[in-house]
């Protein structure tokens, strides 16, 4: 009936209670005597209050319900039991409600660890294929620079050895020729 009568002493209250009457922290006996009677107790003990109730339950907000006969009795016994499984139940659907939560949160965790793993390996795909882009545009560029030695030779026999001058204007003509053809 005390200030802790119905709390469940956990490690994280046994840590946080500063009081005396912690006795998992301090050693040896709590500073008042142990089972002592309040005087409220000794004073209804001695002084009954006169009344006509036989039976008592207790009620859902820890309180207590009187009765004078037996059925009345029953019927708070009967309340108080249905009120403790629809507690129950409650309890229990919130586990379970938790627990699917906890189920969904890891389908989701699984899900993004997937497209992960998918990403990768996509990843490691597109690499062999862009090296392979990479190669072919080099093998283009490199048959373009073939293709242009290839011409200049060409372009070299076809011009007649004549005099320089006119050599390098006929030259000059097939360059502009060649640069045509490219663009």
């Amino acid at each position: 009936y005390g200030k802790y009568s119905r709390t469940i002493v956990t490690p994280k209250r046994i840590r946080t209670d500063k009081s005396r009457y912690n006795t998992y922290k301090y050693k040896g006996l709590i500073p008042d005597p142990l089972g002592s009677v309040s005087m409220e107790a000794l004073q209804a003990a001695t002084q009954p209050i006169e009344s006509s109730y036989l039976f008592f339950m207790l009620n859902k907000n820890g309180k207590h319900n009187f009765a004078e006969t037996y059925k009345e009795h029953l019927k708070n016994v009967k309340v108080f039991k249905t009120y403790l499984r629809d507690r129950d139940k409650k309890k229990r659907l919130a586990k379970e409600k938790e627990k699917e939560r906890i189920r969904e949160r890891k389908k989701k965790r699984e899900k993004e660890k997937e497209r992960e793993k998918e990403k990768k390996r996509e990843a490691k795909q597109s690499i062999p294929e862009a090296e392979k882009t990479i190669e072919k545009k080099v093998n283009k560029v490199e048959k373009k620079k073939e293709i242009k030695v290839e011409e200049k030779k060409e372009l070299q026999k076809k011009t007649p050895k004549k005099s320089s001058d006119n050599n390098m204007s006929h030259i000059q003509k097939l360059f502009s020729e060649i640069n045509a053809t490219r663009e």
